[in-house]
């Protein structure tokens, strides 16, 4: 079974084209690396994107989505395996559960919320898999001075800046995941 990455992206369909190409280019990466895809299972936005060309490029894709969602038509029943969860709780958690290595796009708030999680897994020992930003055109360069603040003013210690890697470029990203699932 090939390993799992997760990714965390923006569902907008909102969002400058140039961050769906984006989507576009890493989810044909995940495929052509003989990568599985578990993402939040809708067909909008960088989400959409990701999956479609994961898939198209050989990627089994497995989508996660919250029940109270399927009013709205939006999930993806294209997908390899779609599962329905109770929540948005469950869903993180399942998706977690699937994961092997997370990769984090350009996202809002619930993509925030998802990155943060994450590392307070990592933190507490709940999680040991890689955990990739995607740092594409400085998109969280600001986020990524916050967290220095943070260890800098003694909120958080220095060692969670090591709970993650930056990766400009989504070859990058896939570069760094490959070689941490190797390690």
């Amino acid at each position: 079974m090939p390993q799992t990455i997760c990714v965390f992206c923006a569902s907008s369909p909102y969002v400058d084209p140039v961050y769906l190409n984006l989507a576009e280019k890493t989810g044909r990466l995940i495929g052509e690396n003989g990568f599985s895809l578990v993402y939040g299972g809708t067909t909008i936005g960088l989400m959409g994107a990701v999956a479609t060309t994961a898939q198209e490029n050989g990627a089994h894709i497995t989508g996660v989505i919250p029940e109270d969602f399927l009013p709205r038509k939006i999930e993806n029943t294209y997908c390899d395996k779609l599962i329905c969860t109770d929540g948005m709780r469950e869903r993180k958690a399942m998706m977690q559960e699937l994961a092997d290595a997370f990769l984090v796009l350009p996202g809002g708030f619930g993509t925030m919320e998802e990155f943060f999680e994450i590392i307070s897994q990592k933190y507490l020992g709940y999680c040991q898999a890689p955990l990739v930003l995607l740092n594409y055109q400085d998109f969280y360069t600001p986020l990524l001075t916050q967290l220095t603040q943070f260890v800098d003013h003694r909120f958080a210690r220095a060692h969670y800046q090591t709970m993650y890697s930056i990766a400009a470029e989504p070859q990058d990203a896939i570069e760094s995941i490959r070689m941490a699932l190797l390690s």
